[in-house]
């Protein structure tokens, strides 16, 4: 009994170490990996090695094998029968330019087929007939220039095709179908023409589609090879690109994908973008403008972009973010704007943007961003704003105080923001600068100015300078002293917004005033003329008044020439010229009657010299309107027959003036001759008395005014004018009388002393003795 014991024991010991040999055998046969290779867990790394042929051996439960950058030409049907568990093969990078049939035969896991960047110009209809669960394949970078009918009906399950860099000029319709389920398909680097066949319309699954740098072939535009209906069938699209075809407008088949989030338009000549260039513009998620021609954001289009998240505008030529430019994009995470030759935010331009994560303005030409730019944003915005020539002066006080007080994000690319500009602050850290030294230089671009003060009154001078912060200011005053806030010296003192303030106006303080201020940034002067008048009834003479004057004085001269001009066409003043010698004849033989006996008036001498009134200058009545400030009113002494009554507008024997009757003899209290500087004569009565006639009777000369010579209610107010049509200048007017000069002598004018005389003097407005 205990022999069989033991040697029952002694069997299953034996037994047991065959086991354990066995066991561990088959371990070291699992572990086995060819020299050229690393392996290790369920992958087997064979890149790299300039292999020319499958490496034999390979572990037969590796999940992953890496062939690339080999010298590949040819894969041979089962090189790969062993990989049973294979799922991802990578074979980029060589040059393979034969796939035999049944190359991937006992490859019944594999997913995943890179074989990009090879020599591959054909592909069967067997070639992919033993990897039924094949769902991306990429063939990226070779030389097919066609697909062959049924080339893809064996891997039903494919998700991603990658066909880019090939020269594939058509898809036919039967491969197309074979598609039906790729959901990602990436055509880009192919001939445009392959757009001009209905390639996508089976491809009722397919979400994703880049068509990224077509060629054209014979000089023909991309924009000219995607038709209208490119796109037509792509109802489950979401993601377009269409990078690098310099497009200068959206194509019209974009807007028949109704279900688009994700567009890429990098790299184009795109000049404007329209929310109708899109089926649907508010499912917008994503929208890629770089490197394109716009000029300026498009805020219209943005307003419908209304779930917007991710904004790049890129290497475009945009000078100004407007204000209000994101009202519409409350979602807006990411917005991208560097290297656009940025150079004005303006004042609330990101309001709306309370969710903005991140916000690229580098490379810029901003100098400055105002005060409010910043208004509304998410405070813990990341910011990227370096490579920005930022000038550190009093506009950018504001963003300074926002990005130090408020902003709780980080400045990405550097730790703190620098000033370029002014010198003084040059590689100064913004965060790091006090109020006061954010300065704009003092200026004053006004002149001189010259103000006027009573005396004995108070005057404030203003300081006319622009400057932010005017840190210090001072007055120096007409006597060369100077005035600051801090030491005032009476009667000056400076005010709280720098004008100076002078009590109790002197004589001594007329003359020049000149205001200081200075900052940080420099220093500015300007300066003013105080004149002081005795009473506030005396005018100011200032330089504007005086060129008023000049003014007027010239437009008369003007108007003068051209009036002379205008009668010597019509050969008038001739003609006036000999009627006024023959009344200048006569005018002289009553002044030397006159002077015979002005030693002692009689009562008809009186009469003779009645006033405009009809007052006898014996008694002058108080009732005399002889206001003609500056006038020679002189009446006719009587002829030796007396004269008649005639009518008030009695015809003048002047043909060439206005059809105006001379002033009259009996002159009523209410003639209102008031014109100041005017010459009012009446006339002497004809040897025959003149008939009387209609105040508006037809003057002989056709070409002037018709209307009567100064009437009884005429009211001939005009300072120095004349109601008459224009007529040449007679001669001076003959000297007044002794009599006349005797009364001028008593009554002197009552204008100080200076005679006024109209500015018409002697033209029309004289009346003829």
């Amino acid at each position: 009994m205990a022999s069989f014991n033991s040697s029952h024991s002694s069997r299953s010991f034996r037994i047991r170490l065959l086991l354990m040999g066995l066991l561990i055998l088959s371990q070291e046969a699992h572990s086995i990996c060819p020299s050229v290779c690393r392996c290790g867990g369920q992958y087997a790394s064979c890149g790299y090695q300039n292999l020319s042929a499958i490496p034999v051996g390979l572990p037969d439960d590796i999940r992953t094998l890496y062939l690339d950058y080999n010298q590949l030409t040819k894969l041979a049907a089962g090189d790969f029968s062993s990989l049973s568990q294979l799922e991802q093969l990578y074979l980029y990078n060589n040059h393979i330019s034969v796939i035999e049939d049944g190359a991937f035969r006992g490859l019944a896991s594999l997913k995943l087929l890179s074989l990009e960047s090879n020599n591959i110009g054909m592909l069967t209809n067997r070639t992919f007939e033993e990897v039924p669960n094949l769902e991306e394949l990429h063939l990226r970078n070779n030389r097919l220039s066609s697909l062959t009918s049924g080339v893809f009906s064996q891997v039903p399950r494919l998700r991603e095709l990658d066909l880019a860099s090939n020269d594939i000029g058509e898809f036919p319709t039967d491969v197309s179908r074979d598609l039906m389920n790729v959901e990602i398909l990436d055509l880009s680097y192919n001939p445009a023409s392959l757009l001009l066949t209905p390639v996508f319309g089976q491809m009722v699954a397919l979400q994703h589609l880049k068509l990224n740098d077509l060629f054209a072939a014979n000089s023909a535009s991309v924009e000219d090879s995607i038709p209208d209906s490119a796109f037509d069938g792509l109802s489950n699209l979401r993601n377009l690109e269409l990078k690098g075809n310099r497009l200068t407008k959206i194509p019209a088949a974009v807007k028949t994908l109704p279900n688009l989030t994700t567009v890429s338009l990098y790299l184009n000549s795109i000049q404007s973008v329209n929310a109708d260039d899109f089926y649907r513009p508010s499912l917008l998620e994503w929208l890629h403008l770089e490197y394109n021609s716009l000029v300026e954001i498009p805020t219209s289009a943005l307003a419908e972009f209304q779930h917007l998240t991710d904004l790049y505008l890129n290497y475009n030529h945009i000078p100004v973010i407007p204000s209000l430019a994101f009202l519409h994009n409350p979602r807006l995470a990411i917005l991208h704007m560097s290297y656009t030759n940025l150079t004005t935010i303006e004042k609330d331009a990101f309001v709306g943007l309370g969710r903005l994560e991140t916000l690229y303005l580098k490379g810029n030409n901003l100098t400055t961003i105002v005060d409010g730019a910043m208004n509304h944003v998410n405070p813990n915005v990341n910011l990227e704003i370096s490579g920005n020539p930022i000038r550190c002066d009093c506009h950018l006080r504001g963003f300074a105080a926002w990005l130090k007080n408020n902003h709780t994000g980080s400045l990405i690319g550097g730790s703190s923001l620098q000033c370029v500009t002014p010198d003084r602050l040059n590689d100064t850290s913004v965060a790091g600068l006090l109020p006061n030294q954010f300065a704009c230089a003092p200026r004053s671009p006004f002149p001189t100015l010259t103000i006027s003060a009573v005396l004995e009154t108070k005057v404030l001078l203003p300081c006319r300078i622009d400057a932010d912060p005017a840190l210090y200011t001072y007055w120096i005053t007409s006597s060369h002293e100077e005035i600051s806030p801090e030491q005032p010296h009476p009667p000056f003192a400076i005010a709280d917004n720098g004008s100076l303030l002078v009590t109790n106006v002197s004589i001594s303080n007329e003359g020049l005033y000149t205001c200081v201020v200075s900052n940080d940034a420099g220093e500015a002067r300007s300066s003013l003329n105080l004149h002081i008048l005795l009473s506030a009834a005396k005018p100011i003479k200032s330089n504007n008044i005086s060129i008023v004057y000049i003014c007027v004085a010239g437009g008369i001269l003007i108007f003068v020439v051209l009036l002379l001009l205008v009668l010597l066409r019509r050969g008038i003043i001739a003609r006036n010229m000999c009627i006024m010698d023959n009344e200048e004849n006569e005018h002289a033989a009553h002044q030397q009657a006159n002077a015979e006996n002005i030693d002692n008036p009689t009562a008809s001498q009186y009469q003779a010299y009645e006033s405009l009134d009809g007052e006898s200058l014996d008694g002058d009545d108080s009732g005399d309107h002889e206001a003609n400030q500056g006038d020679h009113v002189y009446d006719h002494p009587p002829a030796e027959t007396p004269p008649q009554p005639r009518p008030p507008h009695e015809y003048n024997m002047n043909e060439g003036y206005n059809n105006q009757a001379y002033n009259n003899r009996d002159d009523n209290v209410n003639d209102h001759e008031e014109n100041q500087g005017d010459h009012v004569y009446d006339l002497p009565p004809a040897e025959t008395p003149p008939q009387p006639r209609s105040p508006h009777e037809h003057n002989m000369n056709e070409g002037y005014n018709n209307q009567a010579y100064d009437n009884v209610n005429d009211h001939e107010i005009n300072q120095g004018g004349n109601e008459v049509g224009p007529i040449a200048p007679p001669p001076l007017p003959p000297r007044p009388s002794a009599l006349a000069q005797v009364q001028a002598q008593q009554s002197p004018p009552e204008h100080g002393g200076h005679e006024v005389i109209g500015i018409n003097e002697g033209y029309a407005s004289m009346r003829e003795p």
